[in-house]
């Protein structure tokens, strides 16, 4: 997926109605900021409200319109639970990255 085929899947899901807030990291994340000029095979989600769980369906039939794989846009729990021990173990630092990512 490039930039234009993630822009154009997170647009259908809104056209849906699929009313979801996400934190996405790794290769989507580095391509949608502008500093990965390549295409990524999914979205790592590491946080979602509500969860991802709530759109599998339409999920899907984005992917089968749009010809993107099974699994483009996927919760990723291992990133999650780091984050989570960082908020737990440093609270400034967890703060810092909510800053860093909110700024992207």
């Amino acid at each position: 997926m490039r930039k234009e085929e993630i822009e154009a899947a997170f647009q259908r899901l809104g056209e849906r109605g699929a009313d979801l807030e996400c934190v996405i990291v790794g290769s989507a994340a580095a391509i949608l900021s502008g500093w990965l000029n390549r295409g990524t095979l999914d979205i790592d989600v590491v946080h979602s409200h509500p969860k991802l769980s709530h759109f599998v369906r339409v999920i899907s039939e984005i992917a089968e319109e749009l010809g993107l794989p099974d699994k483009w846009m996927n919760e990723i729990e291992y990133v999650r639970s780091q984050l989570e021990r960082i908020a737990a173990f440093d609270a400034p630092a967890a703060h810092r990255m909510e800053l860093y990512l909110s700024q992207q």
